[in-house]
């Protein structure tokens, strides 16, 4: 096929991409229909944000969910198709048959049709009677996009890729954390040598690592803690090293995460549900009587709380509480 001829195929297809997008969010089935192939074989298939999986196999199947979404929630949304871009497209094209895969952005909106941000997506498609029509569509929603908390995506080297505007802003005065040149630094030479390694290490992970029934790299699984402190007895920082969708990311004030954590110490330091929250409280950098009041409880009742924590750990301060119930284990640098 002349190179012309490729480019003029690659624009009919990407007027199919776009039609369908409109239509879809236009909730006018009949036009969504005609840029799909009516086939069994015909799937779409995705993985969503909150890591659940959207598989529809055989036309049949798929144009009944669709209907049923459009019929739930009828309000045409007609300035979708002007707020989305498809970048890095990257077409294959073989007589009647054609593979595409482009990131689309979309806007953030209201729109509950609307995946908002990034989506990394995928098509094949037939040619039908000088028509091409959609006969298997993929994507993946990376949940970056949707993080509330500051975070940051690195490469390997610590070298800066992406920044959220929580972590923006809370980079401006971090206590630990700095930009420079490019590159995501702490500020003493001692936490950047462990801010480095736990992103060299985080960034040497696969998908294989981190599911469930993994056998590589189990002792810090996806996420790596960092406490860092002012060398003043339980003023500490939390910085997480993670890995999601297949990128470094590193978050504070990640209560997602430090909820997450604690609930996995609680049954190995038989906590309760109290010291629990009370953990929670701490790791955010509350003192004991800002501690109490959120609780509602006395401060005598706190400080009991405390002390039975350290009991049951086996350490006697604040930091050293954060680094036992947040499974800190420092890399090798």
């Amino acid at each position: 096929m002349r190179e012309q001829e490729i480019n003029v195929e690659e624009q009919a297809i990407m007027d199919v991409i776009a039609g369908e997008y409109d239509a879809f969010f236009r909730r006018d089935f009949d036009k969504y229909s005609e840029y799909w192939l009516h086939h069994d074989g015909t799937q779409r298939l995705g993985t969503l944000s909150g890591g659940h999986v959207d598989y529809a196999p055989g036309w049949a199947y798929q144009s009944s969910v669709v209907k049923r979404i459009m019929e739930n929630d009828p309000e045409p949304n007609l300035q979708a198709g002007k707020l989305v871009r498809r970048e890095n497209k990257n077409f294959r094209i073989f007589g009647d048959m054609a593979w595409l895969s482009y990131d689309q952005y979309e806007a953030m909106r209201d729109d509950p049709f609307a995946i908002g941000g990034l989506s990394h997506q995928v098509r094949i498609l037939e040619k039908h009677n000088g028509s091409w029509k959609i006969a298997f569509a993929a994507y993946g929603e990376p949940r970056i996009e949707h993080n509330k908390f500051p975070t940051i995506q690195v490469d390997h080297q610590g070298h800066i890729e992406w920044v959220n505007e929580a972590a923006k802003v809370g980079l401006r005065n971090h206590p630990t954390l700095v930009q420079s040149s490019g590159y995501l630094r702490a500020k003493t030479r001692q936490a950047d040598q462990l801010l480095q390694a736990a992103i060299k290490k985080i960034a040497k992970l696969t998908p294989i690592d981190v599911r469930p029934q993994g056998l590589t790299n189990r002792d810090y699984g996806n996420t790596i803690p960092l406490i860092f402190d002012d060398e003043i007895d339980d003023i500490f920082h939390v910085i997480w090293v993670n890995w999601s969708d297949g990128l470094v990311l590193v978050t504070f004030e990640d209560d997602n995460t430090t909820s997450r954590i604690l609930k996995n110490a609680q049954p190995m330091y038989r906590l309760s549900e109290a010291q629990v929250k009370l953990a929670e409280l701490i790791v955010k950098g509350k003192d004991l009587g800002q501690a109490a009041e959120h609780l509602n409880v006395s401060i005598n009742t706190v400080r009991t709380q405390i002390q039975r924590m350290f009991d049951k750990t086996k350490v006697h301060s604040q930091v050293a509480l954060v680094r036992v119930l947040l499974s800190t284990s420092p890399p090798e640098v």
